[in-house]
């Protein structure tokens, strides 16, 4: 059993499958898993749902808040105290399936409209590979919304996550062409700066458990994720 931690708040945002809110498959994989690691940790906690980029900025402001699921970049790195690495996630783009529309190919891609999340690593890393057509929403179901409604030709982002929200909002898998990883990046629990180097190996430790005794795998496997 991990050693108990000083009470702190958790915040997330809707992001299926990783957290949920307000469904049969709340509070997501690792919403799950957070939760069970707050519990060996002796204080059981609950997501607080909010918009993806008031709940970044709340665990840089507030005390004693921890965020999942954020994607750990070197720009962040000084921003937050970064508590346990909960999994790993694929940036792609994807579009409707169209013969005419190669979605591998950023020169293509660079003429089209990109919708991805506000708050997200992903702005900068089509900013990187000289992307200037691209629009910024408050959710991923407004990714999904505009691809649906063709304001956009292509959504980027976590491959998991777009795939599911686009599915949520009515697309059939063969509806949907997904294309190669642009990038990839480690998911953590983040959290305030004022949590102590004390709580991330306490973290660590629940997590070490967690995977020890097989919870980690199952609650992925109950989620569809691969391992």
């Amino acid at each position: 059993m991990a050693g108990n931690i000083a009470p702190f708040q958790l915040v997330s945002g809707n992001l299926s499958p990783f957290t949920v809110e307000d469904s049969t498959e709340s509070p997501g994989a690792l919403g799950l898993i957070a939760q069970e690691l707050s519990l060996r940790l002796g204080h059981p906690a609950q997501i607080r749902f909010y918009p993806w980029a008031r709940a970044v900025a709340m665990a840089q402001y507030q005390p004693r808040t921890a965020i999942l699921p954020l994607t750990r970049t070197p720009e962040r790195e000084t921003q937050y105290r970064w508590l346990v690495k909960l999994y790993r996630q694929n940036f792609v783009f994807i579009t409707r399936s169209n013969p005419d529309f190669d979605v591998n190919s950023l020169d293509v891609l660079r003429q089209k409209r990109i919708v991805l999340l506000r708050s997200s690593p992903n702005l900068r890393q089509l900013q990187l590979r000289n992307f200037r057509n691209v629009v910024e929403v408050n959710s991923v179901a407004d990714m999904a919304r505009m691809l649906r409604r063709n304001m956009v030709d292509a959504v980027y982002g976590g491959e998991m996550i777009g795939i599911r929200t686009l599915q949520a909002h009515g697309f059939r898998p063969d509806e949907l062409l997904v294309g190669m990883t642009l990038d990839a990046g480690d998911i953590w629990l983040a959290g305030s700066r004022d949590f102590t180097e004390a709580d991330s190996a306490a973290w660590q430790e629940a997590m070490d458990g967690l995977v020890r005794d097989g919870t980690y795998r199952r609650i992925l496997r109950q989620y569809r994720l691969p391992e």
